[in-house]
Parts: C-alpha cells; structure tokens; sequence
C-alpha cells in the first residue's frame, strides 16, 4: 500500500467525546450486525448514527435515502439550485460523515486498547477524577455540563468515554517521550560545532537621527552646533538601531546610508547626509561588534532543541508501530471500508504526531 503525508484531519476532532460501547460494544439498542470491530469487539450501527449526529453541523444527519430534509435546509440558503443537484450533494455529506465517525470511532478504541496492552489502563477511578475537574472548571457547574451535553447530542457517558480517550493518549504520549533517547552534553556540543554559523551575531549600531532637513546649508548649520554640544543629539532624534546582517535585503537608497552609518566614528555628529530628497544628521551612540555566541550561553538551547526533535521521532516511530498493530485487528463490514481497516486497498494516511497531542 501506498502512504501519503498530511493526514492530520484523522485526528482534527479525535479529542471528541467517544462511547464506552466504542472498546465494549454494550447499549441495549445495539442491533446484532456490526459495522466494524476492533479486536473483537463490535462498533455497532447504533453507536455509528449516535456519533454521526454528534459530529454533523447542528447535529442534523442528512437522511438517506431521498434526502428531503436535508435538501429543504439547503434550499433555504441556496435558491435556483435543482433539488437533484442538492441531493447529490447531500449523500455525499452523508458518506464523508459516516466515514469521519467510523474513524473516529476505530481510532478512539485503537488508544484505549493500546493503553490497556501497555500495561496503563485508564482506570474508572482516574475518570472520575478527571470530570470531577472539569465539573469545578465550569462557572455553572454540573449544570453547565449537562446544558453542553444537551446542546450537543452527548450524554454523560460520553464525556466519561472522552476523557478515557483523552487520558489514554496522554499517557502514551508521556510514555513514548519518558523513553525517547535522552541528548548527551557530547551531541549538544557537536551541533554546536556543526551549526555555529547559526550562534554569530552581526554588528549592530545604536544611532540617534533627525530628518526633514530642507537645504544641506542648514544640515551644516545643525550639525556644527549640535557638535558643540555636551550631549550632541541626544532626545534632539528618533533612536534607531541597525545589524549589519540586514544590509544585503536593503533597496540602494537605505543600503548607502546604511554604509555610512557603519563607516560613522562612534559619537560623532555626521551630516547632513542626503536621502529620500532631504538631509539627515546621524550620530552612532553604541556599537555591538560581531561575536559569536559560546557554547556555554547556548547549551541549553540547543538541548531543548535536539530533544524536541528526540521525541518527535520517538512518537512518529510509536505511531507507526500503533498504526501496524492496531490496523490487522480492525474489521470492517462491506461499505463501511476506512483506511483504518484491515480490509481496506486504497492509499493510507501517514499519521502525524499531532495525534499524540505534540
């Protein structure tokens, strides 16, 4: 099979609330059939139209297989569209929600499931903990809870079942990064040397300047007074600053005046200088030489940097092997075919470590 990058939208709304029948395949309205399973245990049509409508806009699934109510909503903000033309566009919501539940679904119990191979199952206590916080986090309390649970077509067992997911994939994201390779003060110190380009920092000059000069006899005028001045320009100018790095992204105009602020003597009234049709007087009042940063000063920096990278390979290296682990024990009715199934042919998602959380 072929992967292509850029699956992130698998993942975009996969901090959802999921139900406990996703791992368990309970509810006494479950029908006998299933649309899928995950290591046996059944993801059933019921659970599929309960989260199809939690995930639709307005909790309004279109309604095969005439879509009328769904091509009167159209209707409404789309006029001169033909009702065929509408319904074709409603099946195709159809599909793209049931598929985005389905994965949704899969992929909520391939965490569960994974933290409970581990070894780190969430426990019911750890939930209860974790919506006892999020009742106390809400200014209105259980009533407020209850309110957004209404409001979007979930129940408490819902939430329950998000906050398992949520915990699952917390705790395997802490695991996978716990054991990623630790960076050694040898490795910080080679890219040092590798990349110290990187740590050298330009010359910059501190200069006060006054503009709008009219006429250079002026300019001369100014400048020989404010040379006799105990403090030359100083609150007289706008204070500016500028690096020697930036001289080569400079239009010709700014980049000859940039030189001669860098040709200045430091403390020195010079001027009037001509530019943009008037005359400046500049006086440099601080000048940074170029250096380039120590190890020292940059150490942990650059630590902090190689281990991101450290754990991101960890975590992309763990989705691979969840992904492979999880996929063949993931089977789906005809239909009902996602990529995260065993049965599936067409090009799988490569998934991103932003399914982790990082």
């Amino acid at each position: 099979m072929i992967r292509q990058t850029a699956a992130a939208r698998h993942f975009a709304a996969i901090g959802l609330a999921l139900s406990v029948c996703i791992v368990s395949g309970c509810g006494a309205a479950s029908r006998p059939s299933s649309v899928a399973s995950v290591a046996g245990r059944e993801i059933t049509p019921v659970n599929l139209q309960h989260w199809m409508q939690v995930l639709a806009p307005e909790h309004l699934i279109p309604d095969p297989p005439r879509y009328d109510k769904c091509i009167d909503r159209h209707s409404l903000v789309t006029s001169g569209v033909a009702r065929s033309v509408l319904a074709t566009e409603c099946a195709s919501e159809y599909r793209s929600l049931r598929k985005a539940a389905l994965e949704h679904l899969i992929l909520a119990a391939w965490f569960v499931g994974e933290a409970q191979r581990d070894g780190h199952p969430v426990t019911a206590s750890a939930v209860d903990r974790g919506l006892s916080r999020l009742v106390a986090s809400l200014p209105g309390g259980q009533a407020e809870l209850d309110d957004s649970l209404a409001s979007s077509s979930r129940t408490l067992a819902d939430e329950r079942a998000e906050l398992e997911v949520e915990q699952a994939r917390s705790g395997l994201r802490s695991y996978v990064i716990q054991h990623a390779p630790r960076v050694t003060p040898q490795q910080a110190a080679r890219y040092y040397r590798l990349h110290i380009a990187s740590f050298h920092i330009a010359e910059e000059r501190h200069f006060d300047l006054i503009e709008g000069i009219v006429t250079a006899a002026a300019g001369r005028a100014l400048a020989a007074r404010l040379a006799r001045a105990p403090r030359h320009l100083d609150r007289k100018g706008f204070l500016e600053h500028l690096a020697r790095s930036s001289l080569p992204g400079l239009p010709p105009e700014k980049l000859t005046l940039a030189r001669q602020i860098f040709a200045a003597p430091l403390h020195k009234v010079v001027g009037p200088v001509f530019f943009a049709g008037r005359y400046l007087i500049i006086e440099v009042t601080k000048v940074t030489p170029a250096h380039t940063k120590s190890f020292a000063t940059v150490r942990s920096s650059i630590e902090r940097r190689l281990q991101d990278h450290a754990d991101h390979l960890a975590l992309s290296h763990f989705l691979d092997e969840w992904e492979a682990r999880w996929r063949p024990k993931t089977s789906c009715a005809p239909g009902y075919r996602v990529p995260q199934c065993s049965q599936y042919a067409g090009t799988l998602p490569a998934y991103p470590s932003a399914a982790l959380g990082i």
